[in-house]
Order: structure tokens, then C-alpha cells, then sequence
């Protein structure tokens, strides 16, 4: 696989991407882009608007290998989308706070939120995944229809 950059913006699907897209990337499906069949609606609409306001080095440094960890999360469970929604609104909250109180922006904490947000209901684990390539893990937690 190639190695894929992460943009602001969606990006082209090839060889740069914003998280959501390169999500869909490595789950074989480009054409998706930032709205990967594997990837949850409320982790997805947390990612989009922190991948674009990051700057490409900050981004390509923290987001780099959630791609692989955001696969598998689409779910379609109320419970688990509430308790996503509820962490996000949690954090956007401290995020507006801190703002008001002119604190800079600490853009690591955005990974935090995701992996809390993954927590509520990790993608399946079976035997032997953790032998698996990246690809054929994507393949795995995303067969779609």
C-alpha cells in the first residue's frame, strides 16, 4: 500500500486523505471518502472538522495511525452512538472553554476524545487478528455488503 498523507480536506483518495477518507482508503473503498461505511457517523463527524483545522504537521503527526483504529467502529447500536455524541459534546464543551479563556488549543487531546470515543465499543477481536496485516484487518472489521 502506499503511503498516504493526510490532508485538510478529503482529499483526492489516491495518496493524501483526511482521516475519514484515509479510512476508507485502506478498507479498499476511496470512493467513499469521508464517509467510510466502516468508520462511526459520530467519531466521523468529531474527526472532520479537527483534521481540517490541524495543521499538516500536527495532523500527520497525531492522526497518523488512527486510520487503523477507527475501522470497524460503524455501528448502528443508539446506546454507543449516545454515549459517542455525549463524550464529544463533553469535550467540545472544555474545547469552547478553554477558547473563551484564550488557553491554546492542545490538538493531542482530539486523539484522546477519538480513543474514548472507540472505547465505548472497540471494533470485534478475534483469534489471530493480531497476526493479520494492517490491510487484511481492514478487509476484516469492513466487508461491506
Amino acid at each position: 500500500m502506499n503511503v498516504i498523507k493526510l490532508c485538510r480536506g478529503a482529499g483526492n483518495g489516491v495518496d493524501r486523505a483526511c482521516l475519514a477518507t484515509a479510512a476508507s482508503m485502506i478498507t479498499g473503498h476511496p470512493e467513499e471518502g469521508d464517509h467510510s461505511s466502516c468508520v462511526c457517523t459520530v467519531i466521523a463527524a468529531f474527526i472532520r472538522p479537527t483534521n481540517d483545522e490541524m495543521s499538516d504537521e500536527v495532523r500527520n503527526r497525531l492522526y497518523a495511525d488512527l486510520p487503523w483504529e477507527i475501522v470497524g467502529t460503524r455501528t448502528n447500536d443508539l446506546d454507543v452512538l449516545v454515549k459517542r455524541a455525549q463524550i464529544g459534546a463533553k469535550w467540545a464543551r472544555k474545547f469552547y472553554d478553554d477558547a473563551v479563556a484564550g488557553k491554546p488549543w492542545d490538538w493531542a487531546q482530539c486523539v484522546e476524545v477519538i480513543r474514548e470515543m472507540i472505547a465505548v465499543a472497540p471494533p470485534p477481536k478475534e483469534p489471530g487478528m493480531e497476526l493479520m496485516s494492517r490491510e487484511e484487518l481492514a478487509s476484516r472489521l469492513c466487508s461491506t455488503p
